[in-house]
């Protein structure tokens, strides 16, 4: 995995499932502090950034990527950005540039773009440009158990936490079993609980709970464009059916000369026809086949979990929510 990959990793806390195992980030800011994370296990067998000056054999991260206005060159060579979610859709941009929710005026826009996506089935050009990457993922909506302490750490003035508007969940004398208690105990939105205030935040994601599909949806459209294809729909949005899937259920996307079905629990993308894909989506939202002897005719039914199976994904949504928040990004 480049460098640059595992940053990104780091700054949006969406770490997929099939590199988890491969992507534990510590990036840390004063030079002061790199002796102390290196010595113990806030670094031990992790990829840990650092400025030049500390030369270190890994990465070089020289900068901060913590305020929007923020730049930090990455190995020398990329410079990377951050800028307020609110100034996106006004940005003329140079190069890659992180998005952070750094604000409430962040929040107003980041839930407008996504109530336009959920009503009316557009989404923000700014979050499907590849050189725009959405920070603290986790704590926006997306369901994942790797935007915690094993898989990224921020180490600022001593300090130690998920990413640099993240409670603070201890020092660089702290163990990381330490961090990741305190990190378990922290909540669901952490990663930017110095910047929001954490009810404000959770009201907005209780009234939305198809957020995780969204997010999701960003991603999948970014995939999508990269290969080529003009999405011209996709499942949950703009159709009034996103409060209706299960989380974790299938998302299709219909191109100009296919539709692709994607599973977030696997990552894996493959091409169907349009009614199958209405199928996998039904098999993949509904708690049990009973459920949908009213809606499909059973040889749909037979057919989507026939192919369910072949492509080893896990249907119906109880079991689907389960492995979606327990073992998949």
């Amino acid at each position: 995995m480049t460098d640059k990959a595992q940053l990104i990793h780091w700054a949006t806390g969406w770490v997929p499932d099939h590199t988890a195992d491969r992507t534990a980030v510590t990036l840390v800011v004063d030079p002061d502090d790199v002796a102390a994370v290196l010595a113990g296990s806030l670094g031990h067998g992790r990829t840990v950034f650092a400025p030049s000056g500390a030369q270190l054999a890994g990465p070089s991260l020289d900068g901060r990527l913590a305020e929007p206005g923020d730049e930090a060159c990455l190995d020398g060579t990329t410079y990377i950005e951050v800028q307020a979610y609110a100034m996106a859709a006004f940005l003329a941009v140079p190069g890659p540039t992180l998005l952070r929710v750094h604000d409430a005026d962040d929040l107003r826009s980041f839930i407008a773009d996504a109530d336009a996506a959920e009503r009316d089935g557009t989404f923000a050009e700014h979050l499907l440009n590849p050189l725009f990457e959405l920070a603290d993922q986790n704590a926006l909506g997306l369901h994942s158990p790797h935007g915690g302490p094993t898989h990224r750490l921020y180490v600022e003035g001593g300090q130690v936490s998920t990413s640099p508007g993240g409670a603070v969940l201890g020092t660089v004398d702290d163990t990381l079993e330490q961090v990741e208690l305190r990190w378990q105990d922290a909540g669901a939105y952490e990663a930017l609980s110095r910047r929001l205030t954490p009810g404000a935040l959770a009201g907005e994601l209780a009234e939305r709970p198809w957020m995780d599909r969204y997010l999701r949806a960003v991603r999948l459209l970014r995939y999508v464009a990269a290969m080529g294809l003009e999405a011209t729909a996709v499942s949950g949005f703009g159709d009034g059916r996103a409060k209706d899937l299960a989380p974790g259920s299938i998302i299709s996307v219909t191109c100009t000369d296919r539709v692709l079905a994607h599973d977030p629990l696997t990552g894996r993308t493959f091409t169907v026809n349009a009614e199958t894909a209405g199928v996998l989506e039904a098999l993949t939202s509904a708690p049990s086949a009973e459920d949908l002897e009213d809606v499909l005719p059973s040889a749909l039914i037979t057919g989507g979990l026939e192919l369910l199976e072949h492509h080893r994904l896990v249907p119906f949504a109880d079991a689907r929510a389960a492995q979606l928040v327990g073992s998949a990004a």
